[in-house]
């Protein structure tokens, strides 16, 4: 069982949990599709991160290469 919120007509208190829910599906579809691509934003940065530790511990072995040609040996 739900009550209305008053001021608000997408919003309504559960009886049993007094927890105030949003009853409007098309916000919610909106949240989850923000939700999503701000998942989606995270992975991208955190695959980007990687790369670039990659390229750094990458471009230190080709300096630590380079300096024992250098140096001979």
């Amino acid at each position: 069982m739900y009550y209305k919120v008053e001021g608000n007509s997408n919003l309504v208190r559960d009886k049993e949990t007094n927890a105030i829910l949003n009853v409007n599906s098309i916000e919610y579809e909106n949240y989850k599709k923000i939700k999503q691509n701000k998942k989606k934003e995270e992975d991208r940065i955190s695959n980007l991160e990687s790369d670039v530790n990659e390229i750094k511990d990458d471009l230190s072995t080709i300096k630590k290469l380079l300096l024992d040609i250098k140096n001979g040996t």
